[in-house]
């Protein structure tokens, strides 16, 4: 028998935020003065590092560009940082109105998310949902990434609530397998709209418009 659904949790890059703008890390890497195809992979590659609170924005930069056989000047990695931040700050309305009404029909929310110190103290500050969920579970502050599991341990023991009775959205196809294999109810998200029919499909018609 399927567990009573009493939290759902979010993702935010591409799930409660609208995919960045891709002309972002273009731009970094004009200002590294490197080749975007030769820039990328050691920008991604390393990336885990920055989200697990390992390298403020300017050390991850730093790190990145000395892989690279290159350096630069303190404002400029201020400035790299401050383009990264920046290009995921657009929110997804939908999903915000999503969460809303989960919360509205009386379920916990939160946010599960890998995310570095830089973002999350932007976002702390300037968007209200940080303050409204019931928890947010972010990788920089738990020194955990997805898909390890201890961060789901992390948002189960935070919830106070069993994994079966957790439903959590994600766009990467790893984090919700390992969500699932933990025993949360792992969907792997598409839009709001195809959300809301799942949350309808696991029994939350009466509660939930």
């Amino acid at each position: 028998m399927r567990r009573t659904i009493k939290a759902a949790a979010f993702d935010f890059g591409k799930v409660i935020a609208r995919e960045p703008d891709p002309n972002a890390v273009v731009d970094i890497a004009k200002m590294a003065g490197i080749p975007v195809d030769e820039f990328l992979p050691v920008l991604y590659g390393i990336r885990d590092g920055y989200d697990r609170g390992t390298w403020d924005g300017k050390e991850y930069y730093r790190e990145v560009l000395a892989r690279l056989g290159a350096a630069a000047e303190e404002r400029v990695l201020e400035k790299m940082a401050e383009i990264d931040t920046d290009s995921w700050k657009t929110l997804n309305p939908e999903t915000l109105r999503l969460i809303a009404d989960i919360k509205s029909a009386g379920l916990k929310t939160a946010i599960l998310s890998n995310m570095p110190h830089d973002f999350l103290r932007y976002a702390r500050t300037n968007i209200p949902l940080f303050s409204q969920v019931d928890a947010g579970i972010f990788s920089c502050e738990w020194s955990l990434i997805k898909p390890e599991r201890g961060i789901y341990e992390a948002l189960a023991g935070t919830l106070d609530l069993s994994p079966g009775e957790i439903v959590f959205f994600d766009d990467i196809p790893a984090n919700i397998d390992a969500a699932r294999a933990f025993g949360i109810q792992g969907i792997l998200w598409q839009d709001a709209a195809t959300a809301r029919h799942e949350l309808r499909r696991r029994g939350i018609v009466e509660r939930f418009c």
